[in-house]
């Protein structure tokens, strides 16, 4: 809510209120959101002045089908607030019910016009779907919070809802008018092509009245369409002149705007038109030609100046004003101005100060304002424009705009993308091709006209997501409807990639043409200009048509643009054969373009058709499906029911296109008719206009209904066999499966499609996006939901398939669950897999269990790589007001994998608030039997676990005795035969949080030393606990040393600490500093009588008491050559500011050469730093300061000559600002010498998320394969991003 000054102008650029959002910054909600405050796309229908309400429909149309009701909010302006709550709610039984269809006195299955009578306080309801009008009393003092309505015209009762004629029948009624002045209503009739007039005065109006007279019809028993100055033919919209009593109706079947006189009293039965616009006599029903004349819509009447304003807003973005005086009128007049175009001649698509697209206009006759709102594909904002006399012009600029200010607060009249956002991450996504070469991910973004390219890692998963590339577009940061040529794009819906010309053909969805552009990386740039183009026969060209060398998308707002109607645009490479397959929408057919070397000209013509018998054809299956633009300017209208038989040949609007190269077929979707069709498409057999070999989505080759699983119940076997306007389609080669996108109920379904057991009407064997294969239930952003999914690709090397989700404007990538993988990691860099720990929006108290594997990986050659494992806890976070899902990260913990031993022994803290998990793994084909040990003071206790062959365990520490829980002590693990193991300790903070240590304890100790911690901090709210304990049967005696950055020792530890730890003993010393700011230090211990002791720091940063984070330092020897992992980009789990932080602490005499040399994610040398460390000092560099840069994903790898300690730390600030600290660890190569390795421990639910890092130092890739388990060694599938 805007204020407005006297004169109707801005009197603040910002609103002051939201109605429908419970603040101003949330974001849109789901179709199926449904309370009392919000709902999806709500939109002002009627204003109340007399009692400051706002009616308001929040009708969501998604794949075509309004989700019903109407909402009323107290708007007065003393009272408003944000997120105001319904005062009542009309066409559902409650205000958080959403059901679709359905009749009766409270049910609304379609809004189709509304009209407030105030002075009676009336609401009347066109109904369509149920072929009635509601009448509601809305007088505030009788109204109820769920009113049921009070009269219904066109039924006999509530309950019936058929079609039917006479003077009482209704059939698909559409706009109505209320004349106050005779207390009339005007209704449109639709379905039986008239107008009829009741006379609702409070004492005549009743349930099942009958009209006082009709317009259109020559009775009320008649109801075909026809033309003449007595006739209709699908008459849509209305408009009435209160002053000369005279009323405009659109007639968009005759494509004219009809003018009857119908005074003060009804006009006779069969009344007779006085006037056409758009056509030469009433007798002619010709498409247009002249752009001067009208193609019928929303009309608005300027009654004051009489004029009629006829907005052709989704057709050709333009407004016709016409003069009407009664002294002036005349048959087929020329329109006397044009808005939002700049000239009669030509309908450009831009947005501008003076153009706009798909524009909905609303005057203010007091103010003579024009408030045009425009959403998309417009230019998201509303613009104001001047319509006093003598002001109003042929391309008149708008005087000021709401939605788009620049950085002075000054009208933006160019910007349009919503939310102010265009850029190189935001994006609407509707098409997308996968390039596995070159590991790239082409998406079209069809809302900003442009074409963006993403480099992807080695394994096709996104890296950065950051563009690289963009085509249509000079930058990232600009999404204009541009001129045609070369180098633009409008609309572009479709893409396809040859990975053997490496060409990108681009479906340039308004300009009805196929771009083709040199796509290959040592080229492709930005903007660049196409190589040639299908489908016209020039760039400048833009003239849809039949024929072997053109192409007709027909898109428009409600087909390709929104999800009215299927996209009638698809592409599709077969790279067998080199031949490129382009669905065209309109002329519902399969076009085959030869695109062998030297073939791919401009203009080219096609070698092949499916769908029609030859090149010129154009009939749809079946051919009653066609239809016209009409009175919305929706191209595409869908007919559903009562349809025509289809056959095995024909398309009515074909929409996605896959080509399975494994067997020569080629499937395409068949929007209209719900279906997928099989052909043998070898070149050796092909013939144009073949048959289909197999059909899915309907049970034989001549159904071609659909099935809405919200709509009606239905069993689970129809649920896998039936489709609802499906749209893109892919392959999985690697197991001949089809995965189908069924748009119209929010899932893709799988396939078996193998040529053996593929046929018609074949049952899906899987589904993502529902629940089950028998509901509906539209998707609010989740991960595992979608809401009108619209194309879709699969990397079958990799099982995962990219989706573009379009409601929620993003690209979705699944990874399929596999219990075992092939990997390649290449030379001197990093590969890693995380667990999801889904935030899942359907998620069950029994689903949100806590899910364990074992993992193992085996090197194909060679030894394999290391391997860290990282432990993410978060708690979900969402923000009411803005509606925006992210992740509190508490805590994150690394290890480097345990070696699997005979004998591993940890330091175990369970004392008040901690609790402490042990996990021991069995990588060996048969049982094994461990025996755990606790030692703590003088007490031991010993238990018993079974590990079953290739399983694991987790125990919890009560194993020994839930009295003694809470010590301090040493846990031992020991088995017969080698068990990997490590444990989990959650600390519970005084915020009621969780934070998550993981330690490996002696796994990889061997007792040489001397042992040496770098990174350790105290002060400025940090502390270190330095834990030794002896897992060895003989005494171990040492001194314990900290020194300060250049060598000196720390006032602490002045002389040193002298230790002494008998077997099974621990000692814990803790270094702290009561200075405000942080010092860094490193410890040296330094064993005098038997071996070095199993060793550890545990950093911990406090606020106050509050315990923000914590991390673990095994101690170490010093080593001369390792690779630390780096990754400082966000992640799903990882939300924040990440830096790495790098500490080398030189304990020898001599001073150390340290060389870091930077690997980036596929392993190429990023940069080097090169310097010499003194003596006994440590240092401590960021990777800014190391290479310059902050945002990176590879390795560092550590060369020196002189052995060194290292620690390499992960800081990230998470939504609080709070620093969160992890010691991630480093792979000492030199120890790489094992063929496999454990990783004993993935969790992944309830907040724990898992992250295998693994680093290959090698100088050539490492192939290797990653199996998981379950806790009884079968084999379990797991989900890794």
């Amino acid at each position: 809510m805007y204020q407005l000054d006297e004169n109707g102008r801005l009197a603040s650029r910002t609103a002051d209120y939201v109605i429908g959002e419970t603040s101003l910054y949330g974001r849109r909600n789901s179709p199926g959101i449904a309370t009392r405050s919000e709902g999806s796309l709500i939109s002002g229908i009627a204003y109340d002045s007399v009692n400051h309400r706002l009616f308001a429909r929040d009708s969501s149309v998604i794949a075509w089908h309004p989700n019903g009701r109407l909402l009323v909010f107290d708007v007065h302006p003393d009272r408003m607030v944000n997120g105001p709550k319904a005062l009542a709610v009309f066409g559902q039984p409650d205000f958080t019910t959403r059901r679709l269809g359905g009749v009766g006195p409270q049910k609304l299955a379609s809004i189709n016009g509304t009209v407030l009578d105030e002075k009676h306080q009336r609401l009347f309801v066109s109904d369509g779907d149920n072929n009635r009008i509601l009448v509601w009393d809305v007088a505030p003092e009788r109204l109820t919070e769920t009113p049921n309505a009070m009269v219904v015209i066109g039924q006999s009762d509530f309950f019936n809802n058929e079609p039917n004629a006479g003077p009482s029948g209704l059939a698909d009624p559409g706009s109505i008018y209320y004349d106050p002045a005779a207390e009339r209503l005007f209704a449109v009739d639709g379905g039986n092509h008239r107008i009829l007039t009741f006379d609702v005065a409070p004492e005549s109006l009743e349930t099942g009245m009958s009209a006082e007279t009709v317009i259109g019809q020559v009775d009320f028993d008649s109801n075909q369409p026809g033309v003449g100055a007595g006739r209709l033919n699908r008459p849509s919209r209305l408009s009435f002149d209160d002053v000369h009593g005279r009323l405009f109706v659109a007639d968009g079947g005759n494509q004219r705007v009809v003018v009857f006189d119908v005074g003060s009293d009804n006009p006779a039965l069969g009344a007779i038109a006085t006037y056409v616009l758009g056509q030469d006599t009433f007798g002619t029903s010709e498409r247009r030609v002249d752009l001067r004349k009208l193609a019928p819509g929303q009309m608005i009447l300027n009654r004051r100046q009489q004029q009629l304003m006829v907005n052709e807003g989704t057709v050709a973005n333009r407004t016709l004003v016409f003069d009407v005086h009664p002294d002036r009128i005349e048959n087929n007049p020329d329109a006397v101005a044009l808005l939002f175009q700049e000239d009669f001649e030509n309908s450009e698509r831009r947005t501008s100060q003076v153009y706009e697209n798909s524009p909905r206009p609303f005057l203010d006759e007091e103010t003579n304002t024009l408030y045009v709102a425009s959403g998309y594909p417009g230019g998201n904002r509303v613009l104001l424009m001047d319509m006093s006399p003598g002001q109003v012009t042929t391309g008149m600029p708008a005087f000021d705009v709401i939605g788009h200010y620049d950085d002075e607060g000054k009208p933006d009249f160019d910007a349009r993308a919503a939310y102010g956002r265009i850029n190189d991450r935001f994006i609407y996504p509707r098409g997308v091709a996968l390039d596995p070469v070159d590991h790239r991910l082409f998406v079209n973004d069809q809302y900003n006209n442009r074409v963006l390219m993403f480099e992807l890692d080695v394994e096709n998963r996104i890296a950065d997501r950051v563009v690289d590339v963009v085509l249509g577009q000079p930058d990232a940061y600009t999404g204009q409807l541009r001129e045609i040529s070369a180098r633009t794009l409008q609309i572009p819906l479709a893409l396809a990639y040859d990975i053997n010309s490496k060409q990108l053909f681009v479906g340039d969805g308004w300009s009805n043409r196929v771009m083709v552009f040199d796509a290959h990386p040592d080229r492709l740039r930005t903007f660049d200009e196409a190589v040639a183009v299908l489908g016209q026969r020039d760039f400048e060209s833009d003239e849809p048509s039949v024929g072997p060398d053109r192409l007709n998308f027909g898109v428009s707002w409600g087909r390709g643009i929104q999800s009215a109607a299927p996209t009638p645009l698809a592409l599709e490479v077969d790279t067998n054969h080199q031949r490129l397959f382009v669905s065209d929408g309109i002329n519902h057919r399969v076009l085959v373009f030869d695109i062998r070397q030297g073939m791919v000209k401009t203009g080219a013509s096609a070698i092949g058709v499916l769908g029609q018998r030859d090149f010129e054809d154009n009939d749809p299956t079946p051919k009653e499906s066609s239809r016209v633009t009409d009175s919305l300017g929706v191209l595409g209208a869908r007919v559903v029911s009562g349809r025509a038989p289809v056959n095995n040949r024909g398309f009515d609007t074909p929409s996605g296109l896959v080509y399975d190269v494994n067997h020569d077929r080629l499937f395409v979707v068949d929007g209209n008719n719900s279906r997928v069709m099989a052909f043998d498409a070898a070149p050796d057999r092909w013939q144009n206009g073949q048959a289909a070999v197999a059909i899915l989505g309907q049970r034989n080759a001549t159904d071609g209904d659909e099935v809405r699983l919200d709509m009606r119940d239905v069993s689970e076997d129809e649920g896998r066999r039936r489709l609802r306007m499906a749209s893109g389609i892919t392959y999985d080669t690697a197991n001949d499966r089809l995965l189908v996108n069924d748009k119209g109920n929010d899932r893709i379904l799988f396939f078996d499609a193998r040529p053996e057991v593929l046929e018609t009407g074949m049952a899906a064997s899987g589904v993502i996006g529902q629940k089950d294969f028998v509901s509906r239930i539209p998707g609010n952003g989740e991960q595992e939901e979608l809401l009108d999914p619209r194309e879709i690709t699969f990397d079958p090397e990799h099982q995962r398939l990219y989706v573009t989700d379009s409601f929620w404007a993003r690209l979705v990538v699944f990874d399929l669950p596999r219990a075992e993988r092939s990997i390649a990691i290449p030379a001197k860099t990093t590969m890693s897999y995380g667990t999801l720990d889904a935030w899942n929006g359907r998620d069950r108290p029994d689903k949100e269990s806590r899910q364990a594997w074992r993992g193992s990986l085996t090197s194909e050659a060679g030894p394999a790589p290391g391997a860290i494992l990282v432990y993410s806890n978060t708690r979900r976070e969402l923000d009411v007001l803005a509606k925006r899902r992210s992740r509190m990260l508490l805590s994150e913990t690394s290890v480097v994998t345990p070696q699997p031993q005979t004998t591993t022994a940890f330091y175990v803290d369970a004392r008040e608030g901690q609790r402490v998990t042990l996990i021991v793994t069995n990588p060996e084909g048969r049982e094994v039997q461990a025996t755990l040990r606790l030692s703590y003071g003088d007490h031991v206790r010993t238990a018993e676990t079974s590990v079953p062959a290739n399983g694991f365990r987790a125990e919890l520490l009560e194993i020994f005795d839930p009295d003694y829980v809470v010590v301090e002590g040493m846990l031992e693990v020991s088995a017969p035969q080698p068990v990997a193991a490590m444990v989990l300790t959650h600390t519970l903070t005084d915020r009621g949080e969780t934070l998550v240590r993981a330690s490996t304890g002696s796994s990889g100790w061997d007792g040489h030393g001397p042992l040496v911690l770098p990174g350790l901090k105290s002060g400025g709210g940090y502390r270190s606990d330095l834990v030794l304990i002896n897992p060895d049967e003989s005494v171990m005696e040492g001194e314990l040393t900290v020194f300060d950055r250049d060598g000196g020792t720390v006032d602490a530890t002045s002389d040193s600490v002298p230790y002494q730890l008998n077997p099974g003993e621990v000692f814990r010393w803790t270094l702290e500093s009561p200075y405000g700011v942080p010092e860094t230090t490193y410890g040296v211990i330094r064993p005098t009588v038997g071996s070095a002791p199993s060793a550890m720091a545990r950093v911990s940063l406090f606020k106050g008491t509050l315990l923000l984070s914590e991390t673990e330092i095994p101690a170490r020897v010093t080593t001369q050559s390792a690779w630390v992992p780096v990754d400082t980009l966000p992640s799903i789990i990882r939300h924040g500011d990440a830096k790495m932080m790098l500490t080398f602490a030189n304990p020898n005499r001599t001073p150390a050469t340290v060389r870091l040399t930077l690997f980036d994610e596929v392993g190429r040398e990023q940069g080097r730093w090169e310097q010499i460390l003194p003596a006994f000092s440590q240092r401590e560099r960021s990777l800014g300061e190391l290479f310059n840069v902050r945002k990176h994903r590879g390795t560092v790898q550590l060369w020196t000559d002189v052995p060194l300690a290292l620690s390499a730390r992960r800081i990230t600030r998470n939504l609080r600002g709070e620093p969160v600290e992890n010691e991630l660890g480093y792979v000492d190569s030199p120890k790489l010498t094992s063929e496999s390795l454990e990783l004993p421990a993935i969790f992944d639910g309830q907040g724990l998320a898992t992250e295998i890092v693994l680093v290959n130092p090698l100088q050539e890739a490492t192939e290797a394969l990653l199996t998981f388990a379950g806790s009884e060694g079968q084999s379990k599938d797991i989900i890794l991003r």
